[in-house]
């Protein structure tokens, strides 16, 4: 993931622009009834200065003893009123905003196009939206109203400071300000360690996804133990990194703290001269000690100056995704007819595009099956089609508009696709299947499993449509995720209908309980087919053969036959294929006829 670029605002300012308008006020006002709240709790410390200033003068009276108990009474009372409005506002609008945030981070994400997604990763976006916004919603909701309450506190006892000896407002903001230039330091150096934790707590967690989602590979190659190296790499990395950070960090707090610590000193030496040059009391100067000893709890707000340094580094991290540019869409209405691709060019990223002046003509309300060698661009057309990627140059049209004029959901409603690998949510079948139509009823789920010919296969799960599938449908096989993959297209009922391998998972006893389903799921509809089974393709009514990028021959089957050499080259090199059979671990074998 590229490291993110400065936010455009702080990041409670940003927040709160994306808030309701009335949620805006209440969050603002539960941050100023916090700092009251910190404001009464220095009232019991400035009534205690008060007394000993009145005993040390000599004033103290039963009447300022009646008046000093009401003043505790009164402000334990308004805190406990002030108090949980203030961290309910606090939280409730805190909290809001931070999911607001969540889900333009969502919206965004889908309709960024595939490329940008993969520079990202998917365990640097989960550690992402996980752990770092936590971050966010803990500042959000009541560490900010922290801070306040601790610079209320601050302010108060300045302010009663300063009604000792207008010194002490002069010597406390030019303390101030070098306590700044301390902090700018350690909120730098706060920075540099919130960046590099992150990226390698994404790296970590990009790991441990490639792992899993590879380890029924690896384990059959026997790469597990080199992975588990790698990754165990990886977490001494991290761990040195952390080592390090003690390292930086121990030093840099101990140094703040110390310079707290002198600033205070430096005001008590300020006290004791003042009172040496007779310009304060004897009753003043213990006043003045008293309070000034009140400020050393304050340096809790150095701690918490690093968890907002936590949550602005995890907003400039979301703040860099919603910056990259979404696919364009347009105000277009959604047309239908040809598909065209006119001229266009796209790669991924490499010296050499995969297609350049690539021209197609896909006709509307027919099967069309793209063939080729591996590597030709037939799966990249799905994409673009698909708008997983946009061209780099030319354009795609459908009915004569160009797909980028139509909105992304528009264009998207028109398209049915069964892709190579199935996605399924760790939910029912009935659920899997409403990612199609989620307002689809029981019978249409039904229906549209019949017409997939897959309802035998569902009712034999022990709940049939209830069945829980499990995280990525790992309680059916390849072949009958596929299955479902195009009961769920029926079920959209979109007029184009993309397959990638439509039948690459299915043997050969299965695949012809899919050749009714395929039929139904073609039927008035433009379908835009990529195999390399050519038998999959073999009731196409238009094949298009691609080779380099570029369009060989297009037509009907038995034109190209006639006519087209790499037609006839894919289908004797899928016939000798076929051929072929396992027969034992030993040895392969041509079926008994061809033996023969």
């Amino acid at each position: 993931m590229p490291q993110p670029a400065e936010p455009p605002a702080l990041w409670w300012g940003d927040l709160t622009r994306r808030m309701p308008r009335r949620a805006r006020g209440r969050y603002r006002v539960g941050l100023a009834v916090l700092a009251a709240d910190a404001a009464l709790a220095a009232v019991p410390l400035l009534t205690g200065a008060w007394i000993i200033h009145g005993l040390a003068a000599g004033i103290w009276t039963g009447a300022r003893s009646v008046a000093a108990v009401a003043l505790v009474l009164a402000a334990f009372a308004a805190r406990i009123v002030v108090m949980p409005i203030g961290f309910a506002r606090g939280f409730e609008s805190g909290y809001r905003a931070v999911a607001e945030f969540r889900l333009d981070l969502f919206a965004h994400l889908r309709r960024l196009n595939l490329g940008a997604l993969a520079t990202i990763g998917p365990g640097t976006l989960s550690d992402l939206v996980t752990n770092r916004f936590r971050w966010l919603e803990e500042e959000a909701g009541y560490g900010l109203g922290r801070q306040i309450g601790h610079l209320a506190t601050a302010v108060v006892l300045v302010t009663a400071l300063t009604a000792v000896h207008p010194l002490f407002l002069a010597a406390a903001l030019l303390l101030a300000a070098a306590a700044a230039l301390v902090y700018r330091a350690l909120d730098r150096a706060f920075a540099a360690l919130a960046r590099d934790q992150a990226r390698l707590v994404g790296e970590t967690a990009d790991g441990m996804v490639e792992f899993l989602s590879g380890l029924p590979v690896l384990r059959t190659m026997g790469g597990v133990d080199a992975r588990q190296g790698a990754y165990r790499r990886q977490i001494d990395r991290l761990h040195g990194f952390y080592r390090g950070t003690i390292m930086t960090v121990t030093p840099l707090f101990s140094a703040a703290r110390i310079t707290l610590d002198l600033a205070v000193l430096a005001l008590v030496g300020l006290a004791v001269a003042l009172f040496a040059h007779g310009a304060v009391d004897a009753p003043g100067l213990a006043v003045a000690l008293i309070l000034l000893l009140l400020l050393l709890p304050l340096e809790a707000s150095l701690g918490e100056g690093f968890m907002l340094r936590l949550a602005n580094e995890a907003h400039g991290r979301a703040s860099a995704i919603l910056a990259r540019d979404p696919l364009p869409d347009g105000p277009e209405a959604a047309t239908l007819g040809d598909i065209g691709f006119e001229g266009v060019r796209f790669g991924y990223g490499g010296p050499v595009p995969v297609l350049d002046g690539f021209d197609l003509v896909i006709p509307a309300g027919r099967v069309t099956a793209v063939i080729g060698p591996s590597g030709a661009g037939k799966s990249t057309v799905l994409s673009l089609l698909a708008r997983a990627f946009d061209v780099e140059a030319g354009r795609i049209t459908v009915g004569g508009g160009d797909i980028r004029a139509v909105s992304l959901d528009q264009h998207l409603a028109r398209l049915g696709v069964v892709p190579q690998e199935v996605f399924m949510l760790a939910d029912t079948v009935a659920e899997n299947l409403r990612l199609a139509r989620p307002d689809a009823t029981p019978e249409e789920c039904r229906a549209a499993a019949r017409g997939a010919c897959c309802d035998g296969l569902i009712e034999g799960l022990p709940y049939a449509y209830e069945t829980l599938l499990g995280e990525g449908g790992r309680a059916l096989s390849g072949g009958e995720r596929q299955r479902l993959a195009i009961a769920r297209a029926l079920l959209k009922d979109a007029p184009i209908v993309l397959l990638d391998e439509a039948t690459s998972a299915l043997d050969p006893e299965n695949e012809h309980r899919i050749v009714e389903g395929l039929r139904t799921l073609f039927r008035g509809r433009t379908v835009v087919m990529v195999a390399h089974r050519l038998q999959t393709v073999a009731s196409a009514d238009h094949i298009v053969v691609m080779d380099a990028g570029r369009v060989v021959d297009a037509g009907a089957p038995a034109e190209l036959e006639a006519r087209c050499a790499l037609y006839r080259e894919l289908w004797e090199a899928y016939r000798d294929t076929a051929r072929w059979r396992l027969t034992s671990p030993d040895r392969l074998a041509l079926p008994a006829q061809e033996r023969a």
